[in-house]
């Protein structure tokens, strides 16, 4: 990403339409181009009434997301003065129209596929790169080293990504720019055993800029000391702020800005008694000075202080002058000798630091999504560190955080971007490095290189199930499945689980974790979940197409849980194919064991559960191996019967027996021939 000068702060996703679940809305915009192309294969990404295809993403988007985008006024007066059929014969529309249909829907489309173009995902043309056909298949590739370490297609897709990505200058006059790795600091931070909570660590890694490359270790002083000169950017200082005297409050507010203009005053009010304390620092001004700043000092310290208490008064405000003093002997403002200009300064440094943090907010997530930084604590730590410091090398990250890049290095680094590129090949490792990364792996572990695998997924599976049995207690689990029966439809239990994963996910994870407290037999329930998960083991992204939701395997049977929040009448169209074919493939392919299903939604179409009962008596054809079997079982349940069974200590054996008992009764007997021969009796008449 090139930054066109050092006041940019690079942004993983477009503030606008920001969302919360940014690896929902990944799968949501990705799976609309896919739709656009395979529906209108010659379709270019336009605008009207050269093409229809900003407009119709923007059409689909607000639809998949209406949760999300619920305001979208200008869209809806636009679409009652024009029919979808008017635009697909490109009539003229007026100015009004015009300005409409580019502002308020077509750049918004433009807005949002954005993301996937910052993420490598798409091009700017919109077509879909090879990292975003294996993001929407949910499909990859690993080298050696990706293969053992225990995080899902996404997180690891998410990861290469993250590696690959650097923010750049523009070219000097040699051709060069100078290149920044994000991840790379990241991670240099958390190997190298420095630790800083999460708005310092966020600071840190969202604010530094290639037009300003600092050596790592200095940056992480500073932060250390809570000088956060990192974060300078070079600025001329108004004419205003450069003389001696007040600054008159026009003047002020010429330069000293925010979107909400009541807060402006507030601003005003606190430089000119700061600046008054400054010229004659008696006991009246203190005390005239601490009642401006602790009026409202969570407004201050975002503007003037870099997100930290502009200055220090004591629990309860309680500190006298002289405690005052001593406390902030070494505050800015009051050593100086040029106050405005200091004023003004840490005005702009502050302001660096707002925005980026509020741009972290989606890098942090997307850290977390690699399934390796965990931003759950209060200090951000990275999960399995003992094996990622041999895998990353603390020396190469640090001398790598900034690099110095030629024309034509900085192309092919962009057209690796949207290439998948696995991780030894992004680290430059050779065949000789990877063996000796996995010895000491090997050795770390005290097991053999075939098992460092399993053990590493075991620990894994261990962590997990402590995590459930710490933020998950049964009841708890309980009143969050209840809570997706509710009018909103779920949406404050995904808000208490993860709002960064969209609710059928949020869904889904709380079913699996349901079973598990109804299980009364071991499973590895990590391994059950088709769903990618951050580091701190939250939901993050809906389980992909092509397999079961949840797969429970036990010795003697293998339990498959289907989740739905979809209604009734849309069970029919939506779910009937994929649950039929997941639960005739595991069948199949789990054979001779034992297999049953559980299709679980919050209500029940009559036909679906009679549908579910009837395929358990006819030959079923498996999608993988053409393969025939019969007596597929699918029991469907509610959300809250599943609810009421965990409230009543229901255990998982009694309801399988109860399930076996009602199946083995059905008749199986079944003429696999009947099409053909009511056919052939035709055929003969």
């Amino acid at each position: 990403m090139e930054l066109n000068d050092n006041k940019q702060i690079f942004n993983l996703w477009d503030t606008n339409g920001r969302r919360a679940d940014v690896l929902n809305a990944i799968d949501i915009y990705l799976n609309i181009l896919f739709e656009l192309k395979e529906e209108t294969p010659d379709m270019e990404w336009g605008t009207y009434p050269n093409s229809l295809s900003q407009f119709k993403f923007y059409k689909r988007a607000i639809e998949a997301s209406p949760e999300v985008f619920q305001s979208h006024g200008q869209y809806d007066d636009f679409m009652r003065r024009v029919s979808l059929s008017d635009l697909e014969k490109r009539i003229e529309l007026d100015s009004d129209l015009k300005k409409t249909i580019d502002v308020a829907i077509e750049q918004r489309a433009r807005h949002y596929t954005s993301n996937l173009v910052r993420l490598g995902l798409a091009k700017s043309n919109r077509d879909i790169t090879s990292v975003g056909r294996s993001y929407h298949s949910d499909t990859i590739d690993r080298d050696q080293l990706e293969d053992i370490v225990p995080i899902g297609t996404t997180n690891l897709l998410i990861l290469r990504q993250l590696l690959k990505f650097k923010t750049y200058t523009k070219p000097d006059e040699d051709g060069n720019r100078t290149a920044y790795s994000p991840l790379f600091m990241a991670l240099y931070i958390l190997l190298s055993g420095n630790r800083f909570d999460k708005d310092d660590f966020k600071t840190i890694v969202q604010s530094l800029t290639p037009y300003n490359p600092v050596d790592p270790d200095e940056v992480i002083k500073q932060c250390k000391s809570k000088d956060y000169s990192f974060t300078e950017r070079e600025l001329v200082v108004p004419d205003e702020f450069e003389i001696a005297g007040v600054v008159g409050q026009s003047e002020f507010e010429a330069h000293i800005k925010n979107r909400k203009s009541n807060i402006i005053p507030l601003y005003y009010e606190f430089y000119k008694k700061l600046y008054d304390y400054y010229e004659d620092r008696t006991d009246l001004r203190f005390e005239t000075l601490k009642e401006t700043c602790c009026e409202d000092p969570a407004k201050l310290k975002q503007a003037f202080g870099s997100g930290h208490k502009v200055f220090e008064f004591g629990r309860l405000n309680s500190f006298s002058h002289d405690e005052f003093k001593h406390a902030n002997a070494n505050s800015s403002f009051l050593t100086t000798t040029n106050f405005n200009e200091t004023f003004y300064t840490e005005y702009v440094r502050s302001k660096v630091v707002d925005q980026a943090r509020e741009n972290a907010d989606t890098t942090s997530r997307l850290l977390s999504a690699t399934g390796m930084i965990s931003l759950g604590k209060a200090l951000p730590e990275l999960v399995d560190a003992d094996i990622y410091e041999l895998i990353f090398d603390v020396d190469y990250l640090r001398k790598n955080v900034f690099t110095t890049v030629s024309e034509l290095e900085y192309t092919l680094n962009e057209q690796r971007f949207e290439a998948n590129v696995s991780l030894c090949d992004i680290l430059g490792y050779s065949a000789n490095q990877v063996s000796d990364i996995l010895a000491k792996i090997s050795d770390k572990l005290s097991k053999d290189k075939t098992a460092i695998k399993n053990a590493l997924k075991d620990r894994t599976s261990r962590a997990f199930i402590a995590h459930v049995k710490n933020q998950y207690p049964i009841d708890r689990v309980s009143r969050l499945l209840k809570g997706f029966t509710d009018s909103d439809g779920g949406a404050k239990s995904r808000e208490e689980i993860n709002p960064a994963c969209g609710i059928p996910t949020a869904y889904e994870y709380i079913i699996a974790l349901a079973w598990f407290y109804i299980s009364d037999k071991k499973y590895d329930l990590y391994s059950s979940l088709n769903l990618t998960m951050g580091a701190d083991f939250e939901p993050e992204r809906f389980a992909s197409g092509g397999a079961g939701d949840i797969v429970a395997k036990y010795d003697d049977i293998i339990v498959l849980l289907e989740a739905t929040m979809m209604n009734a009448q849309a069970q029919k169209r939506g779910e009937w194919e994929p649950v039929l074919r997941h639960s005739v493939n595991i069948r199949v392919d789990s054979a001779p064991k034992d297999t049953v299903t559980f299709f679980v939604a919050n209500e029940l179409d009559y036909n679906t559960i009679n549908i579910w009962r009837a395929v358990a008596m006819v030959p079923l054809k498996s999608s993988n191996s053409g393969k025939i079997v019969k007596g597929v079982a699918i029991m469907p349940l509610t959300s809250n019967e599943l609810a009421k069974m965990l409230d009543d200590g229901i255990k998982s054996s009694s309801l399988i027996s109860a399930i076996k008992n009602s199946f083995s009764g059905l008749q199986h007997s079944f003429d696999d021939n009947w099409r053909e021969a009511i056919i052939n009796e035709v055929r003969l008449s």
